[in-house]
């Protein structure tokens, strides 16, 4: 177990800010004969020295020895009760650990000289020290940023900045905060950026070029709450709507001869692009986009990125010299790419970005980006009921990723008599003929729409649908309309043959209609028509799996949160329908997933068709080993590993076809390989089927979990970090959702020292180390969340 699943494994302080702004530190320094625990920012005071980065790089071996013994509720349960005084509402909260600065912190010890240091203490704008606080917890309210002493756990107030017009942060809504290097960014609506410099003793204003109250300050800190003089220098940023800030230090940033520390690289995300502050003074924007910016970062190798409400979702930028277009990105995501940050069940509205982290309506995204091929990255979807492993480049379907334990049960066909073998059961409407003829469904349209309809039954609400139409024809120009409830699609004249929908019940019955539609007289022949309850696909396609019989969801091991599928027969098993997205001719493919004896013999996954058993690829397990192979319209290319399927564990099983060779994976481990140049694009409508057979019935006694296939293929790199993250949730305990039953993402934070991520929602704040959640608590999150070193600091 690593020191960073450690941490995020201990009970950590809460700090609510007046029941809202929870800040929370891992209090731990002390003894552990004692078992005396003491907030690790409060053993560096006024009394450290520049060893105070050593100290702090030990934080993490000290936190795990003292949380063997000791009895550390009592002193989070007083430190709750004394931030619940601190604030009202914030709008956003940065924990600021001045020990990851460019100088360690060091720049807090040259501070006697300036006007902040020695302005009057115990005011109502000044707490009772002199010296900037190691651990600063930094509160941004509509109309005041206040700066809390981290170093004291009784989290005393250090200074006051007051909204008002000429004031250093002055009039207008605050919308974000980011600290480092003895520097303060505050983002505004309309009133621009404010960057606040400790070191320099200074405020300065970025705005429209020219705009009033821009530039720098006549006042140094201590004048900060009165109405400066501001000269207007410099030039403009993009929009004076500032949603999100970002720092970074370049390798070749040249030093403030003022400060001593390296000149920062600032990006900014406004209403109307990105504008980048360079560190030699210049001011480069990105532009052309119609919608807002509303997050930016840096990542480790100084690429900027950015989030927006709509078309480019997640956007890397190298960082410009120049004016730039929205274009001049080197790689985008979003629900439009084969790696996607959107899974596709929402509007691309991201609440809050980190490098790789995106919080959605729908849950919150974790990326791994392959900086070589933009489309051959990695992307895991968690929500509330689900976690999806990962997923990678162009991924076809991502099944069994389920923490639900009821038995998966086939609702059987919904449509009274969709095969239309009778003249009964629908009811028509609208001018023209509408008739049931030698096993069709005949609409036409004549001077309007003419439809056909029944009203459908025994849905749940909140399961997902499966809607199959075969169309036999549609006049030249016509259109052919479905509707399930408020869920509709338009078919065309080319749109012949198998058709397929998905739909989410919002009711446990829905009125389904079919049109006859278009500008003229049409005709819409249909062969027939399905909808049965299908098991869901987790990856953008949305395909899920149709469900025969009855499926058993166990949990993967005792108390673990996903479920493994079981109970698989010749008449139990999970299947879609034929789609043309698994043809994979003889190009690249992979398939990948979890499954877990007793079983000698049985198809784990196949995709053939029901009338041969050619073009077609398959895992299973034979001779009670594992063996993958492809199928051409000759012969066949066998790998069989020696590892036994017929275990109690679970296995990882990973099957890729990459330039010809066929390898077969067993817990991230090559098995084996050979030569694979069968085409395996059916010419038969072939099925994709888990747990048994299609053309002959060979099932699997195991249980199955986190299956999906794709167009692509990882790299060996890429399936070592898919087993040993997803290896975790298949532990005993293991936690893999969102806490609560809310999937709407309300801010997100990575802790650059712990490596844990923090994900808030209306039920509590999620901590994940990779794709396990760790811990949790139940205190809501409602619009920010910060988190360095074991202390965090949320709204």
């Amino acid at each position: 177990m690593s020191v960073e699943m450690e941490v995020g494994l201990l009970t950590t302080a809460v700090d609510n800010l007046t029941s809202a702004v929870n800040v929370q530190k891992a209090t731990l320094d002390g003894s552990v004969a004692t078992a005396t625990v003491q907030a690790a920012a409060s053993a560096i005071n006024e009394a450290a020295t520049l060893g105070y980065r050593d100290e702090t790089i030990t934080h993490k071996d000290q936190a795990y020895a003292h949380s063997q013994s000791a009895a550390s509720a009592v002193v989070y349960q007083d430190l709750t009760a004394i931030a619940e005084t601190k604030v009202a509402t914030a709008v956003d909260v940065f924990v600021y650990d001045t020990s990851l600065d460019s100088d360690g912190g060091a720049w807090r010890k040259r501070c006697q000289h300036l006007s902040w240091y020695n302005e009057p203490l115990n005011t109502a704008t000044r707490g009772s020290t002199k010296a900037f606080p190691a651990v600063a917890v930094i509160v941004l309210e509509t109309n005041k940023l206040t700066v809390y002493n981290g170093d004291d756990p009784a989290l005393p107030m250090w200074m006051v900045f007051t909204s008002s017009v000429g004031s250093h942060i002055h009039s207008n809504d605050a919308l974000s905060i980011i600290a480092r290097d003895g520097l303060m960014a505050i983002g505004k609506d309309i009133q621009g950026l404010r960057v606040i410099s400790f070191l320099a003793d200074e405020a300065r204003a970025w705005k429209m070029a020219g705009s009033s109250y821009s530039g720098k300050a006549s006042f140094p800190i201590s004048g900060r709450n009165a109405i400066s003089l501001w000269d207007m220098s410099g030039s403009g940023i993009v929009n004076a709507t500032v949603n999100d800030v970002a720092f970074t230090v370049l390798k070749s940033a040249p030093t403030n001869p003022g400060t001593g520390l390296p000149r920062p690289t600032i990006a900014v995300a406004t209403n109307g692009g990105i504008s980048v502050i360079k560190d030699d003074g210049n001011i480069w924007d990105i532009t052309g986009q119609s919608w807002p910016v509303i997050g930016v970062s840096f990542n480790e190798n100084k690429e900027l990125i950015t989030t927006s409400i709509s078309g480019d979702d997640y956007a890397v930028y190298d960082i410009p010299s120049s004016d730039i277009g929205h274009t001049a990105r080197k790689r985008y995501y979003s629900p439009l790419n084969a790696v996607t940050v959107n899974p596709g069940k929402d509007s691309p509205v991201f609440t809050c970005l980190l490098p790789c982290f995106v919080g959605l309506p729908s849950g919150v995204s974790l990326l791994a980006e392959n900086d070589l091929a933009q489309n051959e990255g990695m992307v895991a979807y968690i929500a509330a009921n689900y976690n999806s492993g990962w997923l990678q480049g162009d991924t076809k379907g991502a099944y069994m990723a389920s923490t639900e334990t009821p038995s998966l049960i086939a609702s059987g066909e919904l449509v009274v008599n969709g095969d239309f073998g009778l003249t009964t059961d629908w009811t028509y409407s609208g001018p023209g003929a509408g008739e049931i003829v030698a096993g069709q469904l005949h609409l036409t349209r004549a001077t309007e729409d003419q439809s056909a309809a029944q009203t459908i039954s025994g849905l749940v609400v909140g399961k997902r649908y499966r809607l199959e139409l075969d169309v036999a024809s549609i006049t030249a120009g016509g259109k052919c309309r479905v509707s399930v409830g408020s869920v509709s699609t338009i078919l065309n004249t080319a749109d012949l043959g198998l058709r397929y929908a998905y739909f989410t019940a919002a009711a446990i019955t829905a009125d389904l209609v079919i049109w006859a539609t278009g500008i003229g007289t049409e005709d819409v022949y249909v062969n027939s028509f399905s909808i049965k309850l299908a098991d869901e696909d987790r990856s953008a396609k949305a395909n899920g799996l149709v469900i025969t019989g009855t499926l058993t969801r166990t949990p993967v091991a005792a108390g673990a949160k996903l479920v493994g599928y079981g109970g698989f027969s010749a008449t139990n098993y999970l299947e879609q329908p034929f789609s043309s997205e698994l043809d994979f001719g003889t190009g690249d493919f992979c398939v990948i997933g979890w499954c877990k004896g007793p079983a000698t013999t049985g198809r784990v996954i196949i995709r053939e068709s029901t009338v041969n058993d050619k073009r077609r690829f398959a895992l299973d397990c034979t001779g009670g080993v594992y063996r993958g192979f492809t199928t051409g319209s000759v012969g066949s290319s066998i790998i069989t590993s020696a590892i036994s399927s017929n275990t109690a564990e679970w296995k990882f099983l990973l099957m890729r076809r990459l330039a010809g060779q066929l390898e077969l994976y067993v817990n991230g481990v090559l098995a084996g390989s050979t030569a694979s140049a069968d085409d395996v694009t059916s010419p038969d409508l072939a099925v994709l089927r888990f747990g048994t057979g299609v053309f002959t019935t060979s099932s699997f006694a195991g249980s199955l979990a986190l299956w999906r296939l794709s167009a692509t293929v990882p790299s060996p790199a890429q399936i070592a970090k898919i087993y040993n993250d997803e290896k975790h949730l298949f532990k005993e305990n293991a936690q893999c959702t969102l806490y609560g039953g809310s999937d709407a993402v309300t801010a997100v934070a990575h802790d650059p020292v712990t490596n844990l991520l923090h994900v808030g929602t209306s039920a509590g704040r999620s901590v994940f180390n990779g794709l396990q959640r760790v811990s949790r608590t139940t205190t809501p999150v409602i619009t920010a969340i910060s988190a360095v070193n074991g202390m965090i600091g949320e709204q």
